[in-house]
């Protein structure tokens, strides 16, 4: 497919020129389709002379970060990449939480993180505590780094049950016991709260 022209002076023996990623070659939604690395070549013309480069690959680098919410590297924090063109590979961050894949196919790529529901990307707020492995789309292109952010979530839990307070704190279980006095027998007043450094 032609792509364009560039007009450049030779210094020497040689022509540089910047070549921009051409967005209109992948697809930008990648559905279910598997992607193989795509390929550019260039047609040099030169006064009487007409040579072609040789293929050439082009490949995406995922720089990708995991931190707390104060911005504390999260070093080994393991992670799955579900690449464009159907490699599953395993990674795990460095000591300042960081994790480099270089050479792989451009667009959309999925990632996951196995070990904790909490690991969402920076800026998002709302996220299913109870699903571990979502998987989260992520375009690998230029040198954007992806932040990911453990969000810290804490719960309180208060009842009243026959007048009397209980609570609980950062528990995965919360009792519910029915009144069993009063005009409120077999009913439970409960406030849930929760808290993180953002929200």
């Amino acid at each position: 497919m032609f792509r364009g022209t560039a007009k450049k002076k030779l210094s020497g023996n040689k022509a540089t020129f910047t070549f921009k990623y051409p967005e209109g070659l992948i697809p930008k939604k990648s559905g279910s389709a598997q992607y193989s690395l795509a390929s550019i070549y260039f047609i040099v013309h030169s006064q009487s002379e007409t040579v072609p480069s040789g293929m050439i690959p082009l490949y995406s680098d995922l720089n990708i970060k995991v931190e707390k919410e104060d911005g504390t590297a999260l070093p080994q924090v393991a992670l799955i990449l579900n690449q464009s063109d159907g490699k599953i590979t395993s990674h795990t961050t460095d000591s300042s939480g960081k994790v480099s894949i270089e050479k792989l196919p451009p667009r959309n790529h999925k990632i996951k993180f196995p070990g904790s529901s909490r690991i969402v990307p920076e800026g998002l707020t709302t996220f299913d505590f109870d699903e571990a492995s979502t998987e989260r789309t992520i375009v690998a292109m230029g040198k954007k780094v992806h932040i990911f952010k453990l969000i810290e979530l804490y719960y309180y839990c208060t009842h009243k049950i026959d007048g009397k307070r209980r609570s609980a704190m950062n528990s995965n279980v919360f009792e519910v016991v029915p009144d069993s006095i009063g005009k409120d027998a077999y009913t439970d007043e409960i406030m849930i709260l929760s808290r993180t450094a953002t929200t």
